[in-house]
């Protein structure tokens, strides 16, 4: 739903955590993803960690009280790995998002429990 041009401009982007984003949702602004066809689709599964585009082209980060299906095409989902710091953000701080393969995910969660394991 998403051209390359998008894509390229949501990962090269800096987005802003509004006033409006709570335990369902982070909202962002930044620069507006253009959808290559409708806006909407049907309503399809979600989780926690999906970014999600509305009509508006703002992304939608969904945190861990998120509904658990949505209409709005998915442009990428954070892994999670980095869900415990996207949490800590607060409205006014910045984010920004990069690429990453399976291998990486992994690799960042295994991390993540191997600190955690540290501290218990």
């Amino acid at each position: 739903m998403f051209s390359r041009g998008a894509i390229d401009a949501f990962f090269s982007s800096r987005y802003t955590v509004t006033p409006r984003s709570d335990r369902m949702g982070y909202r962002l602004r930044g620069e507006r993803l253009r959808f290559e066809g409708e806006t909407e689709i049907l309503s399809e599964g979600v989780t926690e960690g999906s970014i999600q585009v509305p009509p508006d082209g703002q992304p939608i980060v969904l945190m861990p009280d998120c509904q658990t299906t949505g209409g709005y095409a998915k442009i990428a989902v954070a892994i999670s790995a980095d869900l415990p710091r996207l949490a800590q953000l607060a409205p006014g701080s910045t984010v920004r998002f990069l690429p990453a393969d399976l291998e990486e995910a992994w690799a960042a969660s295994r991390l993540l429990e191997e600190s955690l394991a540290r501290l218990f």
